[in-house]
């Protein structure tokens, strides 16, 4: 479950755990997107998150309704006895204590596994250094030649900043 907003290095990172995770496991690795859209800090479209996903991380990218992880998890508790998510290193004691606590209860998985994608070090130069925070810092001063660098694919680099740029209400002056 990724905000995603908008994506970058780091978030195929993440996707690529996911798949990395699942085929260890023989399961099926799967991205849930974030509903949540506002000017400041979500600037993507539901829609547009969905479609960068699919381009950027194939089919790992799904569309739901479903809008919550406490959601998604008893959406996946219809199809799946086991649960593994990957997050962040910074987030593994929050989502571990959050999706066992309302195991049996909203839902009823064998087992919950969480599992780090890694630490972000945001200092680096390589892919652990880049945020979403930081692309969207690029697009609003209007750097795209170091927002293209932070996108997963360059060829979509400009339709992402331009819709990045238009969920941030950016508009273009010349004097």
């Amino acid at each position: 479950f990724r905000r995603l907003d908008p994506h970058e290095t780091w978030h195929e990172h993440g996707a690529d755990t996911v798949r990395n995770v699942a085929t260890k496991g023989k399961g099926t690795p799967l991205v849930y997107l974030s509903h949540t859209q506002n000017q400041k800090k979500d600037p993507l479209t539901y829609e547009q998150k969905v479609k960068f996903a699919k381009t950027f991380f194939g089919n790992v990218g799904q569309k739901s309704k479903e809008k919550t992880v406490m959601q998604i998890a008893q959406e996946l508790d219809k199809k799946y006895d086991n649960l593994v998510m990957v997050v962040g290193a910074d987030r593994l004691s929050e989502f571990k204590r959050l999706l066992n606590n309302y195991n049996g209860k909203e839902y009823s998985f064998d087992s919950i596994k969480i599992v780090s994608a890694g630490d972000r070090d945001p200092d680096a130069d390589d892919v652990t250094g880049m945020s979403a925070s930081k692309m969207r810092k690029l697009a609003a001063e209007g750097d795209f030649g170091e927002f293209k660098k932070g996108v997963p694919k360059a060829t979509m680099a400009r339709a992402l900043y331009d819709a990045t740029r238009q969920g941030l209400s950016v508009h273009e002056r010349f004097a």
